[in-house]
Protein backbone atom coordinates (compact mmCIF):
# COMPACT_ATOMS: atom_id res chain seq x y z
CA UNK A 1 0.00 0.00 0.00
CA UNK A 2 1.63 3.36 -0.88
CA UNK A 3 1.67 6.35 1.47
CA UNK A 4 -0.66 8.49 -0.42
CA UNK A 5 -3.34 5.75 0.50
CA UNK A 6 -4.45 7.64 3.37
CA UNK A 7 -5.41 4.41 5.72
CA UNK A 8 -4.70 0.98 5.70
CA UNK A 9 -7.82 -1.71 6.14
CA UNK A 10 -7.80 -3.70 9.00
CA UNK A 11 -10.42 -6.99 9.14
CA UNK A 12 -10.74 -8.44 12.55
CA UNK A 13 -12.59 -11.97 11.78
CA UNK A 14 -14.44 -13.51 14.58
CA UNK A 15 -14.37 -17.55 14.38
CA UNK A 16 -16.33 -19.86 16.40
CA UNK A 17 -19.91 -19.24 17.82
CA UNK A 18 -21.56 -15.68 16.78
CA UNK A 19 -24.84 -15.86 18.55
CA UNK A 20 -24.08 -13.33 20.76
CA UNK A 21 -22.29 -9.87 20.73
CA UNK A 22 -18.54 -9.54 21.81
CA UNK A 23 -15.86 -7.29 22.27
CA UNK A 24 -11.99 -7.18 22.16
CA UNK A 25 -9.53 -4.37 22.19
CA UNK A 26 -6.85 -3.77 19.59
CA UNK A 27 -3.53 -1.97 19.73
CA UNK A 28 -1.33 -1.18 17.15
CA UNK A 29 2.57 -0.77 17.71
CA UNK A 30 6.10 -1.00 15.81
CA UNK A 31 6.83 -3.54 13.37
CA UNK A 32 9.20 -2.30 10.82
CA UNK A 33 6.83 1.21 10.15
CA UNK A 34 7.52 3.32 13.08
CA UNK A 35 4.11 5.08 14.77
CA UNK A 36 4.74 8.98 14.15
CA UNK A 37 6.70 8.38 10.85
CA UNK A 38 5.05 5.60 8.95
CA UNK A 39 1.42 5.51 10.24
CA UNK A 40 -0.79 6.75 13.22
CA UNK A 41 -1.04 4.49 16.23
CA UNK A 42 -4.58 3.32 16.79
CA UNK A 43 -6.16 2.02 19.52
CA UNK A 44 -10.11 1.31 20.09
CA UNK A 45 -12.81 -1.61 21.04
CA UNK A 46 -13.98 -3.78 18.55
CA UNK A 47 -17.34 -4.52 19.14
CA UNK A 48 -18.91 -7.28 17.02
CA UNK A 49 -22.70 -7.86 16.96
CA UNK A 50 -24.72 -11.10 16.96
CA UNK A 51 -23.93 -12.97 14.12
CA UNK A 52 -20.85 -10.58 12.80
CA UNK A 53 -17.87 -12.10 11.54
CA UNK A 54 -15.92 -9.18 10.60
CA UNK A 55 -15.14 -5.61 11.42
CA UNK A 56 -12.65 -3.46 9.45
CA UNK A 57 -10.85 -0.22 11.44
CA UNK A 58 -8.00 1.94 9.80
CA UNK A 59 -4.72 2.60 10.58
CA UNK A 60 -4.03 5.99 9.27
CA UNK A 61 -0.87 5.84 6.79
CA UNK A 62 1.40 9.14 7.08
CA UNK A 63 3.16 10.36 3.84
CA UNK A 64 6.66 11.04 5.05
CA UNK A 65 8.04 11.58 1.78
CA UNK A 66 10.35 9.13 1.79
CA UNK A 67 10.21 5.81 -0.01
CA UNK A 68 10.17 3.07 2.77
CA UNK A 69 9.02 0.19 0.86
CA UNK A 70 6.89 -2.77 2.69
CA UNK A 71 6.53 -1.66 5.95
CA UNK A 72 4.51 -3.81 8.51
CA UNK A 73 2.25 -3.24 12.11
CA UNK A 74 2.02 -5.22 14.84
CA UNK A 75 -1.80 -5.64 16.42
CA UNK A 76 -2.48 -6.73 19.86
CA UNK A 77 -5.98 -8.17 20.59
CA UNK A 78 -6.74 -8.00 24.88
CA UNK A 79 -9.48 -7.60 26.99
CA UNK A 80 -11.83 -10.07 25.28
CA UNK A 81 -15.43 -9.15 26.43
CA UNK A 82 -18.49 -11.59 26.55
CA UNK A 83 -19.01 -14.41 23.84
CA UNK A 84 -14.87 -13.28 23.12
CA UNK A 85 -11.69 -15.08 23.40
CA UNK A 86 -8.03 -14.42 22.07
CA UNK A 87 -5.11 -16.02 20.60
CA UNK A 88 -1.39 -15.67 21.58
CA UNK A 89 -0.80 -14.87 18.06
CA UNK A 90 0.04 -11.63 17.12
CA UNK A 91 -1.01 -9.92 13.71
CA UNK A 92 1.51 -8.19 11.52
CA UNK A 93 -0.70 -6.38 8.79
CA UNK A 94 1.82 -5.08 6.10
CA UNK A 95 1.11 -1.75 4.62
Amino acid sequence: MGEGAGNAAIVLTRTGGTGGGATVHYTTSDGTGVAGTDYTTTSNTAVFAAGQTALTFPVPILDNATPDGVRTVNLTLSNPGPNATTSSERGRPRC
